[in-house]
């Protein structure tokens, strides 16, 4: 029932929290010191229900840092996911920014 009416979205989902309100954060590329380490993340609820943007963020630039591919860092994030518990859809691309 909350599948159709998520992508409907009306007053019935949105009285039980389902909102279709993204998270958003801009940030200026050429103020950044060290870009070496940015990346774009773009992942779906099933992944940000159990792990906070923080988490994330500290296991791609970890991840970059050892010299895992952007690929390999995206299946990672949703194998972690599915370890901590997300009944979710799990979808993650990630996307190196480079100099």
């Amino acid at each position: 029932q909350y599948a159709l009416c998520r992508s409907l979205e009306g007053s019935y989902v949105t009285s039980k929290g389902i909102v279709s309100d993204p998270d958003v954060t801009t940030l200026k590329l050429a103020n950044l010191q060290d870009r070496q380490n940015c990346a774009l993340v773009l992942a779906c609820d099933g992944v940000f229900e159990v792990m906070s943007n923080e988490e994330v963020g500290r296991e791609v630039v970890r991840m970059r840092g050892e010299g895992y591919k952007a690929g390999d860092v995206a299946k990672n994030l949703c194998g972690q996911a599915l370890k901590k518990g997300s009944y979710d859809n799990l979808s993650v691309v990630v996307v190196y920014l480079d100099k």
